[in-house]
């Protein structure tokens, strides 16, 4: 009789079920979405400070912060190239009365907030919020 090399029908379902199961267990571990949202806070977190330092250049310039209905006009008159739009789920919220300014982003993930997310914490400013800044967020004011 011939003797055939390789591997049986049964080995290589065997092996390729070890290799499913290991790998569901890898995917649970890593959790994809939770990834997906921390990457997309930490684009929040970084588009905030990119507005802050081109306020505080606004500020330089011109001795006080853009009011808040004038923030696009006045940043892309040559302080910022676009003003960033927040990731998909998601939107920036500027306040500001001239003298003090606050850039809010509400987050995806709790570990990635700061205390500075509620209108209340800046003294001497009236400030409409959205309740959606009072918790999971991310918040900027002047340094």
């Amino acid at each position: 009789m011939k003797e055939q090399k390789g591997f049986t029908l049964i080995e290589l379902l065997l092996v390729v079920g070890i290799i499913g199961i290991l790998s569901g267990i890898l995917v649970s571990v890593i959790n994809p979405s939770v990834m997906r949202q921390k990457a997309r806070d930490t684009q929040r977190i970084s588009d905030l400070k990119k507005i802050q330092t081109s306020l505080e250049l606004f500020f330089s310039d011109n001795i006080s912060y853009p009011l808040t209905a004038n923030l696009q006009t006045a940043l892309e008159a040559g302080y910022i190239d676009d003003l960033p739009v927040a990731p998909s789920p998601g939107t920036y919220f500027y306040a500001s009365n001239g003298s003090r300014y606050l850039l809010v982003a509400a987050l995806e993930q709790p570990a990635n907030s700061n205390s500075i997310c509620k209108c209340s914490d800046i003294p001497g400013m009236t400030l409409v919020c959205d309740s959606t800044y009072t918790t999971n967020c991310y918040g900027l004011t002047n340094p």
